[in-house]
């Protein structure tokens, strides 16, 4: 079973659901792309029912094509075809597990709430993060616990509405609940989530970028529990803006993130290289000015290196990102 799984509303994808006006229906169709993509995101899968294709047909709500396309031609609908939003309902509706299958809802006492600006994907991604990470620490780490997280429907970004999932939002409709379930066991959560991904989705902060290395070091050492922050480094004033200047693909930010942690780590050292003062391999290693560290290089792959400065008491800032492989700048 997936760690992490959001229950979706069968109202949700209801005719009801997709208003009168144009803004309203292409909503209603984003809506819909974000359900059925979530499964090939960094992680999460829509659950609904063995009874949601009975319940919206008995009511007479399951979008068909003529409605679906009567309904997009009065609200002014060009943008998608009736056929491709059809095919995305049938795919949410008849993907597996269903809500059957999996575990009953926790009880009370393991809800979390998420605040209306924490988001999975976005600015806020390190506090949805933290706040799990918390949660966790205060738990047995088994598989008996489980932890959830209460959040209004899923729209485009993976962003959370801002209204309580017991409380009737702006409209006047209380189909927008949805439960989304977290497993208690924090190795579960660590290979469940793309931390690649999360990063290449927007461009983050040093916030987001601490939580991602504390992640990522608990993954590569095995961390059964959240481990506290991780000492002894620091994100240089450049550093982020170059990776963003550098546009990683997720596979490259990965690596990043891994060579990151073993160079925390002290491991892998046959990867590492002093930076030195000429392009002689017999020249002095390149100090800093203001404190006496001694600059490094470590291997990322073919064109991309990590320079960080190193200082005598093991401290770590990461400084630079090079590109290309003839690229030396580790700015102080």
């Amino acid at each position: 079973m997936l760690p992490l799984q959001l229950i979706l509303d069968p109202s949700s994808l209801s005719l009801s659901s997709i208003g009168h006006t144009h803004k309203d229906a292409l909503g209603y169709i984003e809506e819909i792309l974000a359900w059925d993509q979530l499964s090939s995101k960094s992680f999460g899968i829509a659950i609904t029912s063995h009874d949601t294709w009975y319940s919206l047909s008995e009511d007479k709500q399951l979008p068909d094509f003529s409605s679906l396309q009567k309904r997009l031609h009065e609200c002014n609908v060009q943008e998608h075809d009736a056929n491709d939003v059809i095919q995305h309902i049938n795919n949410i509706i008849m993907r597996r597990p269903y809500l059957e299958d999996i575990e009953p809802t926790p009880q009370e006492d393991k809800i979390i709430s998420l605040s209306k600006d924490m988001h999975v994907q976005g600015p806020n991604m390190h506090r949805v993060f933290s706040k799990i990470i918390q949660i966790l620490k205060r738990r047995d780490s088994t598989e008996k616990e489980r932890v959830s997280i209460i959040a209004q429907k899923i729209v485009k970004a993976n962003k959370w509405s801002p209204e309580s999932p017991s409380e009737k939002n702006t409209a006047g409709d209380e189909s927008a609940s949805v439960l989304l379930l977290l497993a208690g066991n924090y190795p579960d959560f660590l290979r469940h989530i793309n931390i690649a991904n999360l990063l290449s989705a927007h461009p983050f902060d040093e916030q987001e970028l601490s939580m991602a290395l504390q992640l990522t070091y608990d993954r590569y050492t095995g961390a059964i529990t959240p481990s506290d922050e991780i000492p002894n480094y620091k994100i240089g004033d450049r550093f982020i803006k170059r990776v963003h200047f550098l546009n990683l693909t997720p596979e490259v930010i990965g690596k990043l993130m891994t060579i990151m942690v073993e160079t925390l780590l002290e491991v892998n050292l046959r990867n590492a290289h002093n930076l030195r003062e000429g392009k002689s391999g017999g020249t002095q290693p390149r100090t800093r000015k203001k404190a006496g560290s001694i600059a490094w290089r470590r291997d990322i792959d073919r064109e991309h290196h990590l320079h960080y400065w190193k200082g005598d008491g093991g401290a770590v800032e990461f400084a630079w990102l090079s590109f290309p492989h003839d690229d030396f700048q580790c700015p102080e």
